[in-house]
């Protein structure tokens, strides 16, 4: 860290001992918002009727966990999971998301038993959670939305002293935000919820700036994104995450009658970004970390899915604010992004080879990228062949590391190193850079070339070409100025016939079979199969052959200076440099 950051965060500490430095009159809950909030829960909200008598009855899900509570006495400083050194789930928790859903059925079935629930789990959270326990200002900017988007919905059923206390409290966490604001190397998409949060007290009433506010919303947004629209984490979570929070901005400054701003041009970027490279079901490459953060969980029992965010957002940029899915609108063009680092082939709209030639991650600490560069993902009809790790749990480090290291990743590890050094778990030392050399899109094959210094003086470069409908060949060289250990890993998602890939090397290698790391959701935390080949050397190739038409063709591999492969009638040339593989039929 900087000398500046250091005395920021020093100077941050004391202030949290001294407390506020501002007060706040509590919210006038008038204004446009409230009405707003109303007609869009009864024009978009009937599922939440279901949800909200589950809620009611002491249901709550993490992760796809679900938790039974009493929910006239939840336990909001406790662990959900029963403790442990990840305080994810606690924070989660306290984040409230299960009440909006709660607060919107009650409007719809005329349940005021619901209504004054709710109200009780706010008031309970505030006598137990007093402002010693707050975590972070990006945590108090959690539960500004979730009361913005609550508390309309319920206000009736309170009495005057009851709404006296809840103000207070919601002006409490708005200064406690506003005087806790993510910045140097913290101001990743924690900075952007922080700025939702305070829009949405805006919008409730609390008297602040709003242009303030949103001109550094769309700073932070044109900082933390590619102008091609990807995201500068490198984490294909946290872009839904981002993209959600924009839009929950956007409903507030909509429903408020204001402007959006510039931040349209951004959107229309970010929902073209996720257009171009989803699959079938809209879901992006899922490359780097997932916690699956949301800053609004309007279908509570759900997972989060991307085309619902991205229509949510496709509406608002129509000047329509609504609640209701969209339809996928499925790309079926490949292309390459090279600001963003990604390659994405497609052989008609369900085949997605996804190849991750970008960065490590966003700013000075790549908190939520992986040590994944080149890595390659396959999947077909939303059915992955070819997968990621994922990202278990955030804490401790022996659940963390396993799951963002190389060996974690379908590429190839020199020495056992990882191409990247954590220093820590949400920070990276030594890190890598990615070149891309060479690509060819066309409607017979797809290729790129690309390599990165994450082992130098070890250099690795990797050759991918799908050769269309059906057979995708990959290339891999290391070279260095003494011998190497290079074992190359591919990771099949469960159920996958680790026959769906053939192998040759030069120097020959000895292949093993096993399991690696595999997390579906967070917290999920387990193993699939995954197969490496070793060999030794300092001038290493290795050539996969990859089918989605039965049994793969076994790659016959002369190495030089060029690489040639030959798969029956079929020959590659891959010359390493200049121009794009040759493919000679």
């Amino acid at each position: 860290m900087s000398s500046r950051e250091l005395a920021w965060r020093a100077s941050s500490a004391v202030a949290a001992r001294l407390g506020p430095r501002r007060r706040l009159a509590a919210p006038s809950w008038s204004g446009q918002w409230p009405n707003s909030l109303r007609r869009l829960v009864e024009t978009n909200g009937q599922a939440f009727v279901s949800d909200a008598e589950r809620i009611a009855a002491g249901e709550l899900e993490l992760w796809g966990r679900r938790l039974e509570t009493d929910p006239h006495a939840l336990e909001w400083a406790r662990d959900p999971f029963g403790g442990g050194a990840d305080r994810k789930p606690l924070w989660e928790l306290n984040r409230q998301q299960h009440l909006f859903p709660l607060a919107a059925g009650a409007l719809l079935a005329d349940r005021p038993d619901w209504a004054r629930l709710c109200s009780d789990q706010i008031l309970a959270w505030i006598e137990q959670r007093p402002r010693r326990s707050w975590e972070s200002g990006y945590e108090a900017a959690h539960v500004l939305v979730a009361w913005a988007w609550t508390l309309p919905l319920v206000s009736h059923v309170l009495s005057d002293e009851e709404r006296s206390r809840i103000g207070a409290a919601y002006a409490e966490l708005t200064a406690f935000a506003l005087e806790r604001p993510s910045r140097y190397s913290s101001a990743n998409n924690h900075r952007l919820a922080e700025l939702a949060g305070l829009l949405g007290a805006t919008a409730a009433g609390v008297e602040l700036e709003w242009e303030p506010l949103w001109a550094e919303l769309e700073r932070e947004v044109a900082h933390q994104t590619y102008a091609d629209g990807g995201s500068r984490e490198q984490a294909g979570g946290y872009f839904l995450y981002v993209l959600e929070i924009l839009w929950v901005a956007g409903v507030f400054a909509r429903a408020s009658g204001r402007s959006l701003g510039g931040l349209p041009e951004r959107l229309e970027a970010m929902v073209g970004w996720l257009e171009a490279v989803a699959r079938v079901d809209g879901e992006p490459p899922f490359f780097g970390d997932d916690a699956e953060d949301r800053l609004l969980r309007v279908e509570y029992f759900e997972p989060r899915r991307a085309a619902t965010i991205a229509g949510r957002v496709r509406a608002l940029l129509a000047g329509e604010l609504t609640l209701l899915p969209a339809p996928v609108r499925p790309a079926s063009r490949s292309l390459l992004l090279p600001e963003s680092g990604l390659a994405v082939f497609r052989a008609g709209p369900a085949a997605r080879v996804a190849v991750d030639v970008g960065e490590l991650g966003f700013g000075s600490l790549a908190a939520h990228g992986h040590a994944d560069a080149l890595s390659l993902l396959l999947d077909v009809d939303c059915e992955e062949l070819l997968r990621d790790s994922g990202t278990c749990a955030y804490a401790p480090p022996s659940s963390r590391e396993p799951y963002r290291a190389t060996a974690a990743h379908n590429t190839v590890v020199v020495d056992g190193r990882s191409q990247a050094e954590p220093t820590g778990p949400h920070i990276w030392g030594r890190r890598f850079t990615t070149k891309v050399e060479a690509h060819r899109l066309g409607d017979e094959f797809d290729h790129v070339r690309a390599s990165h210094d994450g082992y130098r003086p070890v250099s690795h470069a990797r050759s991918v070409s799908f050769l269309k409908p059906g057979l995708i060949v990959v290339l891999d060289r290391l070279r260095g100025p003494s011998e190497f250990e290079a074992t190359l890993i591919w990771q099949l998602a469960a159920g996958a016939s680790r026959w769906l890939l053939a192998v040759a090397s030069q120097p020959r290698a000895r292949r093993a079979e096993g399991d690696g790391p595999c997390s579906p959701r967070y917290t999920w935390c387990m193993e699939a199969p995954r197969s490496t080949w070793s060999t030794r050397g300092h001038d290493v190739v290795f050539a996969t052959v990859v089918s989605l038409e039965g049994e793969p063709p076994r790659p016959i591999l002369r190495s030089g200076e060029a690489t040639t492969v030959e798969l029956g009638a079929l020959r590659l040339v891959e010359r390493w440099q200049g121009a794009a593989v040759q493919v000679e039929r």
